[in-house]
């Protein structure tokens, strides 16, 4: 079996929970829009270009993590960017870390800092610092096998 030579995942928050959250705000809105007549510039841009950028915000964010030989990358527009060195980590761990609050980037007490769009199973990787952080995944046992391949390569 031909080894890759990093893992890639793109993930992106879930599009039905987008449109309705854009729909819930453009509803009461056009409401507005239709009842305050004449119209004008401050109607429309409530009622459509505030539902559109809305929108437009939460389907641009995505986390992407990329993982190789020398590095984690986690790059999680617009929100983080982060490189870590293979050197700067103690260990890594597929998790189960459950239900913490959403997705995004938020702080946990048990996890540390936690990356993800959604699910509840990650990437735990605990730094020599001693900062612990999760890259959520949608693909763990993927992400498992090329651990494995990877941990194996670097120490033949």
């Amino acid at each position: 079996m031909k080894h890759r030579k990093q893992f890639r995942e793109i993930q992106r928050l879930d599009l039905k929970w987008l449109i309705i959250s854009a729909l819930i705000l453009a509803v009461p809105l056009a409401i507005l829009l239709y009842l305050n007549k004449p119209f004008n510039a401050v109607n429309i841009v409530l009622t459509i270009l505030l539902p559109l950028t809305l929108l437009y915000t939460l389907y641009a964010i995505r986390l992407k993590t990329i993982i190789d030989p020398h590095r984690i990358r986690i790059k999680f527009f617009p929100l983080a960017n982060r490189n870590i060195s293979w050197d700067d980590v103690k260990f890594v761990e597929i998790v189960h870390y459950g239900f913490v609050g959403g997705w995004g980037v938020r702080k946990s007490p048990q996890w540390g800092t936690i990356y993800n769009t959604r699910g509840s199973v990650g990437l735990l990787v605990e730094l020599k610092s001693g900062e612990r952080l999760v890259i959520g995944t949608q693909h763990p046992e993927a992400l498992n096998r090329y651990l494995m391949n990877c941990i194996e390569i670097e120490e033949a």
